[in-house]
């Protein structure tokens, strides 16, 4: 349900409380439903439970008739892999207004292998619309000391925000199975986590489990949105909008597949001729004839064996399936690379790249505010809980997102119009005066 309907009752049955949390019932298992379908559509086929992205077609369409070999191809996950790199390849780090509360806030961050787990809430973001990070206190004979940061399966984290005020989260509540016991006798057991903003009550099997207060009173979960449209709690999932147009992609492809197949396999016609026994596929049923490699056939008389040659045209069906996919790639907002194009990257300039990668590179600036803000938030909520007061973080990013022509930029340095500090950002240099220093001491030999 999206902020306007919460706000003003629109498409709500209003028959009471009841109806009410029924609603709100069925709107999050349909999130869930959602979700596990965008997983799909990302992998292919589910490990788990062998769900492909035909079945959900099959789904869709129940009277259409069960392909013998249904071929697929998984665009949608080289749209998404793609602005993934291309966003986690961009960030830079924090920059921090107090040096000493910001390397302390970078020790945990490390502790917690973060550039592995950016990589990870980028491609959940990226999938589901949304990555919830929960901070964890760790006691201190944990490798992650003094915090821990888990990245969230989104499927399993509800918000309840302010009527009025999306981004005020009240509450979260994180619910999922699990097993345990032996491998033998695993029993399954229900979770949850009830998270309100000054403590957090947990439930195994619906009974009370735990009860604590957070640290420092800070709410330990940070809410990453992937896609914003302003209208609802979540974010926007790339592969929601990819999933027709890569259900179209895998009718067509499988269509030409079949064509392909039937004329691959011509039909042998046999006219006004006798098969024996001896030239049977068995050597002893007669009229079974073996058109294997290698075996032949004697034919006396007018008797004539010939194929039938197949009268398909795979051009318009190949400039079909060209345009879909081009289709594809535009709806994805990823430039689509042919063999081609790639062959002629050596020859264009780094503008003529990012012309190319225009509306992807549009997408990444834009993830990169909304995932910046977010990731600031979560650098603040770390230095409150370990007790190191206000770190004042920004998040740093290469904006130019794709790798910028070296001589362009040489050029705006020698005329004055970029500072060699910028030149080395616009590099990817992470580390830029620990780069200035190592430049100062080369010159100084």
């Amino acid at each position: 349900m999206n902020l306007v309907e919460r706000m003003f009752g629109m498409g709500r049955d209003t028959g009471g409380a009841g109806a009410g949390a029924a609603e709100t019932a069925g709107a999050e298992a349909r999130r869930k439903a959602d979700i596990a379908r965008w997983w799909v559509y990302y992998h292919g086929t589910d490990q788990s439970s062998g769900r492909s992205q035909w079945d959900y077609l099959y789904e869709r369409f129940p009277g259409m008739p069960r392909r013998e070999l249904p071929d697929q191809e998984n665009h949608t996950r080289i749209c998404v892999d793609r602005l993934r790199r291309l966003l986690v390849n961009s960030w830079r780090g924090f920059e921090f207004g107090d040096s000493g509360a910001g390397e302390k806030v970078r020790e945990v961050l490390e502790r917690n292998r973060w550039p592995y787990l950016l990589n990870l809430a980028a491609l959940s973001a990226k999938v589901t619309g949304d990555a919830f990070f929960r901070l964890v206190p760790a006691p201190g004979n944990s490798p992650f000391h003094p915090l821990r940061l888990v990245l969230l399966d989104s499927a399993a984290v509800t918000v309840r925000t302010d009527p009025h005020d999306r981004d005020d989260i009240r509450e979260a509540v994180i619910s999922y199975d699990f097993f345990d016991g032996e491998e033998s006798n695993n029993k399954r057991h229900r979770y949850r986590e009830e998270i309100g903003r000054e403590e957090t009550r947990v439930f195994v099997d619906d009974e009370p489990s735990n009860r604590y207060t957070h640290a420092a009173g800070v709410f330990p979960l940070v809410q990453v949105r992937n896609l914003d449209t302003g209208g609802d709690v979540y974010g926007e999932s790339m592969v929601a909008r990819l999933t027709e147009a890569q259900d179209a992609l895998n009718l067509l492809s499988t269509d030409l597949m079949d064509i392909v197949r039937y004329d691959g396999h011509k039909t042998t016609i046999f006219q006004n001729v006798h098969i024996d026994k001896g030239a049977s596929r068995d050597g002893r049923t007669a009229g079974e004839i073996d058109l294997s490699i290698g075996k032949g056939l004697v034919v006396k008389g007018e008797g004539r064996v010939y194929k039938l040659d197949q009268q398909h045209d795979l051009g318009a069906a190949l400039q079909e399936y060209d345009r879909k996919l081009d289709a594809f790639y535009d709806l994805a907002g990823v430039p689509r690379i042919s063999r081609e194009l790639a062959g002629r990257f050596g020859s264009l300039s780094g503008r003529a790249v990012e012309r190319l990668y225009q509306d992807a590179v549009e997408s990444t600036r834009e993830a990169q505010t909304l995932f910046g803000d977010s990731l600031c938030q979560l650098a603040r909520k770390i230095a409150l809980i370990i007790g190191i007061g206000e770190p004042g973080a920004r998040a740093v990013w290469n904006t130019d997102v794709i790798i910028p022509d070296i001589d362009t930029l040489a050029r705006e340095h020698e005329i004055g119009a970029r500072s060699i500090r910028s030149v080395l950002r616009k590099r990817g240099i992470g580390d830029v005066e620990g780069m200035l220093t190592e430049i100062g001491e080369e010159g100084g030999k």
